[in-house]
């Protein structure tokens, strides 16, 4: 089934929920797919979450996700459970006091709820209540990192505690029925947006390791069973907001939710061996790509030397321009020439070879030692004099 659980504080919509997508075993990258995208942005003020039968919601989302009003939706949900559809919806409107949710052929307002499974809801229910547990994790003997946006304007610490809440439903091994991912669906500065965040799990750890003495906490290794993941939508890369995935970094691949002629977002299996990858494979496909939070300078120069390699040039210019932090190499200096040379290159098998030699020329006035820059720099001086 799926838990998707909802609260209104302070004019504040909060939507968080599961999915159905599940990656077993971290120690390869062959991820198991199911089920769709369970919570949907109608509108800048309305946001819908379903449970239950996945063909039955189908069937009726192009309906719902054009409609204006949230009671136009009701409408709709209230017309299918007549007809004996078998889903559940939740939904949310900023500007409104209360959640409406649809269950047996009934409309519920509240302030807090849930659609899916009550058992999940029950154990939601009690961590959420015993506010000293909500940070730990059903992962045992292992370590967890979080970055979470907050949604604005902030309530205290309730998203997280809502957000901690859920993810340990997700993670108990008792809950088959959950699993998989959170994903916040939750207002954000007037609008409904996805809320991104990276969750990092270590490697397991034995107590009997650690001594007196610091060690150094192994996080997100595939041998040790460490993973780290991301979670964004596109609105860094000025996509609508619509567009979501989540990016595995160990395992070099990820998982988006493209829309479809039904408007149920399926996931797709995108691989990515490294965050510029990742970037570019979504970009290529949503025509917004998504962004990640691991993504750094060497992931870019790795990609876009591998990319020259191969004369996609087009995409090594992409990677190449998602970073330009070239203090990152200030004390790796063999890097920086390979970063600026290679991004020249780009540049130059791109149609911008005005541009290409000036950076490059400019770079090697400013070093004593740059043989590879000063080699490629006579080489497409020597092919624009041809």
């Amino acid at each position: 089934m799926t838990l998707i659980v909802g609260r209104v504080v302070n004019g504040q919509v909060y939507m968080l929920g599961d999915t159905a997508l599940t990656y077993y075993g971290f120690e390869n990258a062959n991820p198991t797919l199911e089920g769709c995208l369970k919570q949907y942005i109608v509108s800048d003020a309305i946001a819908i979450g379903f449970a239950g039968n996945q063909p039955h919601f189908e069937e009726d989302a192009g309906r719902l996700l054009a409609c204006d009003t949230a009671d136009e939706i009701v409408a709709i949900a209230m017309e299918s459970q007549r007809a004996q559809k078998d889903y559940q919806l939740m939904v949310g409107e900023i500007g409104y006091p209360n959640l409406r949710i649809i269950k047996d052929g009934q409309v519920v307002e509240a302030p807090a709820g849930f659609v899916g499974d009550p058992a999940a809801f029950e154990v939601f229910q009690t961590v959420f209540h015993a506010r000293e547990q909500c940070a730990d994790s059903k992962e045992m003997n292992k370590a967890t990192l979080q970055f979470l946006r907050l949604p604005e304007p902030l309530q205290g610490d309730l998203y997280s505690h809502i957000f901690n809440s859920l993810r340990n439903v997700i993670t108990d091994p008792l809950m088959k029925s959950v699993g998989g991912i959170v994903v916040p669906l939750c207002s954000d500065g007037g609008r409904f947006r996805y809320v991104n965040y990276a969750d990092v799990t270590s490697d397991r750890l034995n107590p009997e390791d650690f001594g007196p003495e610091p060690k150094v906490i192994e996080f997100g290794t595939d041998v040790g069973g460490g993973y780290a993941i991301d979670f964004e939508d596109d609105v860094p890369r000025n996509g609508n907001g619509l567009n979501v995935g989540v990016y595995f970094l160990q395992g070099g691949f990820g998982v988006v939710f493209p829309d479809t002629p039904t408007r149920l977002r399926l996931p797709q299996f995108v691989r990515a061996a490294n965050p510029a990858y990742w970037v570019l494979e979504t970009e290529r496909l949503l025509g917004s790509g998504l962004p990640s939070c691991f993504l750094t300078i060497d992931h870019c120069g790795i990609a876009g030397d591998e990319l020259l390699e191969s004369e996609r040039w087009q995409d090594a210019h992409f990677v190449y321009q998602l970073r330009d932090d070239l203090c990152a190499f200030a004390e790796r200096p063999d890097l920086l020439e390979q970063f600026v040379t290679g991004r020249s290159l780009a540049k130059f098998n791109v149609g911008e070879p005005e541009q290409a030699i000036d950076e490059l020329m400019r770079f090697v006035q400013t070093q004593a030692s740059a043989d590879f820059a000063r080699h490629w720099l006579e080489k497409m001086l020597a092919s624009r004099r041809r």
